[in-house]
């Protein structure tokens, strides 16, 4: 059987509940008349990937887990800091509204991502590699298919946030796609340690 699977951060109901608001002044922003240019994520699905793995085989799990056991071995709890609502990758050509962590949240992130990497080539395990600089960030909407195309003015959405939190692990996830979007799954929770 194969299946889409990544890793990510997930988070608590307090930290669930600060994106909420946030979610909800950054809809209040964008206004009634720009309601329909975007499709605002469930918060079931809000998360943190830390590494995507695209498609895999279940016998690729055992590596994919030796993996992630080692990470969390080599890395305490990270702090996770989430700073700012902004239309990404940029304004002038939004794909999507996001909730984006502080730079050193990245960084910490970032360091995980190339060790769980390595680890995976050592596991001989496939994945599409992304060799982009890791940009942490929830994505609170995505933009409508039927208006990728000359988006026009928009409203000024960004705010500064600060919202804090601090994962008690790192999860395998698999995500299974389907008209109404995707649905995530948490495979397996792997505890951080609580010493580096």
């Amino acid at each position: 059987m194969r299946r889409r699977l990544f890793f990510a951060i997930n988070f608590d109901s307090r930290t669930i509940a600060a994106l909420r608001n946030l979610a909800s002044g950054t809809q209040d922003r964008l206004g009634w008349e720009h309601a329909d240019r975007f499709r605002f994520t469930e918060e079931e699905t809000w998360h943190l990937t830390v590494l995507f793995l695209g498609e895999q085989d279940d016998g690729e799990l055992t590596g994919i887990m030796r993996a992630a056991k080692e990470a969390v071995q080599n890395f305490t709890s990270p702090e996770i800091i989430l700073e700012n609502v902004a239309y990404a990758p940029r304004k002038d050509a939004p794909r999507m509204i996001w909730v984006a962590a502080a730079a050193p949240s990245s960084r910490i992130m970032g360091d995980m991502r190339n060790f769980l990497e390595g680890r995976l080539v050592e596991e001989r395990v496939p994945f599409p590699s992304d060799h982009r600089p890791f940009s942490g960030h929830v994505t609170f909407a995505r933009l409508s298919n039927t208006l990728k195309s000359g988006v026009g003015n928009l409203p000024d959405i960004e705010q500064a946030a600060h919202i804090v939190c601090v994962p008690a692990s790192l999860d395998l996830m698999e995500s299974e796609l389907s008209q109404k979007g995707a649905t995530y799954t948490i495979l397996q929770k792997f505890p951080f340690s609580g010493d580096n």
